[in-house]
């Protein structure tokens, strides 16, 4: 066996540790850290071995983004590089349930784009999963789908993400749906339209494992 050695890299506390996941080839580690119990939230961790550093990420602190929180059930991953650490978040609602509350009146309306339910769902409720990234070294935090975007998918070399939205065609006929595609860059958070009315075909958009290149179809 190969010699080995135990590093403490945090002190115990009253909070659990959730969603252990690797880098591949182990180069660094991250994971949830809980802070309150009943509220449920959390604070990323990342931790270099070979710099022996650890890396936080506390919502709460970003300006223009304390009404997120990070979300426990969606996945956690990190970049083939190390560099990059991708988490799902959503919106912070706070609930005051009151016996006075008048039953609230649903407009719908032939011409809306969305269904009722699906628009109260995405706008109020934050229905769409939200993707963000983390570049811990850099101490930049990007959101990668937002006002109510998609992820597609993300690159081979996971330098850009594929985002779309289908709210500018309302309610359409077809099994795959179109939708106007957008190549987002993650470490500027910059986005330029790729592909105009495309399908949401998951076939149809294909990503080289190993480059940012992008095969697709489009009529």
């Amino acid at each position: 066996f190969e010699s080995y050695k135990r590093i403490n890299i945090l002190k115990s506390n009253l909070y659990k540790y959730y969603k252990l996941a690797w880098q591949k080839g182990d180069n660094t580690i991250t994971f949830l850290n809980g802070t309150d119990s009943l509220k449920k939230s959390f604070i990323l961790k990342y931790f270099s071995i070979k710099d022996k550093k650890m890396f936080s990420l506390d919502l709460k602190n970003k300006e223009n983004f304390s009404n997120l929180i990070i979300d426990p059930r969606g996945t956690l991953s990190i970049s083939d590089d190390g560099e990059k650490v991708f988490f799902m978040e959503k919106n912070d609602f706070t609930y005051s349930i009151s016996e006075n509350n008048s039953p609230k009146i649903e407009v719908w309306s032939g011409n809306d784009k969305w269904l009722y339910a699906d628009k109260q769902n995405t706008e109020v409720l934050g229905g769409i999963p939200k993707r963000a990234v983390w570049f811990p070294k850099a101490n930049l935090y990007n959101p990668i789908n937002e006002n109510g975007q998609h992820t597609f998918g993300i690159t081979g070399q996971q330098d850009y993400a594929v985002i779309y939205n289908k709210n500018p065609y309302g309610l359409q006929s077809k099994y795959y749906e179109e939708a106007d595609f957008y190549l987002k860059n993650l470490s500027d958070n910059t986005s330029k339209l790729l592909l105009k009315r495309q399908s949401c075909d998951p076939e149809q958009i294909q990503f080289n494992t190993s480059t940012n290149k992008i095969l697709y179809y489009h009529e």
